[in-house]
This record gives structure tokens, C-alpha cells and sequence, in this order.
């Protein structure tokens, strides 16, 4: 986050998840992340999104859901 966000310094971490086991490789894990941080708009946003994060390198990739996946 603090490395790829438009305003790393408003970053602030809330709460992070257990973390679960991923599906192959095996070395990867799922932990739900919740933070504030500005948005584009320079309001500060509360989000909660799925990470999956490589257990060797420590590198985190968000998880997208599936399109429509937030729509009711």
C-alpha cells in the first residue's frame, strides 16, 4: 500500500484477517485488510479487500472480485 498508493503517507492500516491457506502454489495465503487512505477525490475512505499474499517474497496482490460481484 505505501509503495503503490496515490497518497502513501495517509495510508493507516485498521485490521488484518486470519490468514487462509490459497489454492496452488502452496506458498500463498488469503488475509482480508482493512485500511483508510485517500481516495482520488482526497477524502479518506475506509476499504476492506482480499490480499493474497506470497508467503516467501512478502509481496501482496490485491484480489479482485468478479465483475458484478458488489452489485445487488
Amino acid at each position: 500500500m505505501r509503495k503503490t498508493a496515490k497518497d502513501p503517507g495517509s495510508y493507516v492500516p485498521v485490521s488484518f484477517g486470519e490468514p487462509r491457506a490459497s489454492s496452488p502454489p502452496a506458498d500463498t495465503v488469503l488475509i482480508n485488510h482493512v485500511y483508510q487512505i485517500k481516495n482520488g477525490s482526497d477524502s479518506l475512505v475506509i476499504y476492506s479487500n482480499m490480499f493474497k499474499v506470497d508467503s516467501v517474497s512478502g509481496y501482496a496482490q490485491l484480489v479482485k472480485p468478479p465483475l458484478g460481484a458488489n452489485e445487488r
